[in-house]
């Protein structure tokens, strides 16, 4: 999903600038339907790209920051439209603040807070199953700060899971080069210095092949 970084002025003749998802032409519709002139409007290729490889939905430690914020202005009588356009004059993510705006334009248009959520395509199936329940039982306060502490400890065992393959990783590009090293320099100049009979073994014929194939063939591999 494309990510654009906009510059409009509102009704009262004042600059506001932030970030909307989406196509081009939905984006314009969107600041004009919110009394918005557009001076400017630019791709976020950053953002866009990260949007790409995430997979569209937000990730944990980010999701933990919004549901936490949303906890607490809940929690502190805010309705619901207040606590999105908050979200979208402080919120520095591009990716919140777009989705911010989507769930502000549902709720309008007479959707409940899940629904909207639903919507906007970036939540995991987790947090919207949940928030429909918060909603029909009245405790949505409690909800989001359950999925706060949710997302907070599933993002922590990500960095941490992440953070142990990386001696792995190191092992592996070691042997890996080891082995480039040996197919390309070693083997080639100990196969004149073998006796006729060795180069017959099955292991040795095996070990020249692997080299032989590595030589000709080692940057696909």
């Amino acid at each position: 999903m494309l990510v654009w970084r906009y510059v409009a002025v509102n009704g009262l003749a004042r600059e506001v600038a932030g970030f909307e998802t989406g196509p081009r032409s939905g984006v314009l519709s969107r600041l004009r339907a919110q009394g918005f002139m557009p001076v400017s409007l630019d791709l976020d290729l950053t953002a866009s790209l990260r949007e790409v490889f995430s997979g569209g939905l937000i990730p944990s430690e980010k999701l933990a920051f919004f549901f936490r914020d949303f906890a607490n202005m809940l929690t502190a009588g805010l309705a619901l439209n207040h606590i999105l356009a908050t979200f979208k004059e402080s919120c520095l993510d591009a990716r919140l603040v777009g989705t911010c705006a989507r769930i502000s334009d549902e709720l309008v248009e007479g959707k409940s807070l899940a629904q909207a959520m639903e919507g906007a395509g970036v939540f995991p199936r987790l947090a919207l199953h949940a928030v429909r329940a918060g909603e029909k039982a009245g405790h949505l306060p409690t909800v989001m700060g359950l999925l706060a502490d949710h997302f907070q400890l599933s993002g922590e065992l990500k960095g941490k899971c992440l953070g142990a393959l990386v001696y792995p990783a190191c092992v592996f590009l070691f042997l890996l080069m080891a082995l480039l090293y040996v197919s390309q320099v070693v083997i080639p100049q100990l196969v004149p210095l073998l006796p006729s009979d060795a180069l017959q073994a099955p292991l040795t014929r095996a070990m020249l092949a692997v080299s032989a194939w590595v030589r000709s063939g080692w940057l696909p591999l």
